[in-house]
């Protein structure tokens, strides 16, 4: 029963989530790796946001689990991802104003 809870919440499961909560979300920055195993819902997620009119970023970097975040300072392409996720958040944090 607990566990149907969890499943079935749209604050922890954002693509149950209704079309209500997530329209009109601030911009929405998603980074996902090629070899992610929840890389479809990031991109189907992405989708939908699109969809209802919401701003969304999805950067898909090549050759990386899931826990990419945790290699970056023994791997190249995990630092260049880390990057990207950095920016990111600079980019969430001081956004550029909309002209």
């Amino acid at each position: 029963e607990n566990r149907s809870a969890v499943l079935s919440n749209p604050y922890l499961s954002p693509l149950i989530a209704p079309d209500s909560l997530l329209r009109g979300l601030p911009a929405v920055y998603l980074v996902a790796s090629s070899l992610d195993p929840v890389l479809d819902d990031s991109i189907m997620f992405a989708k939908r946001l699109r969809s209802l009119g919401n701003e969304v970023s999805l950067d898909v970097v090549d050759d990386l689990p899931h826990s990419f975040l945790k290699f970056q300072t023994i791997s190249a392409e995990a630092k260049k991802a880390s990057n990207i996720c950095m920016q990111r958040i600079f980019e969430c944090l001081y956004p550029e104003p909309r002209k």
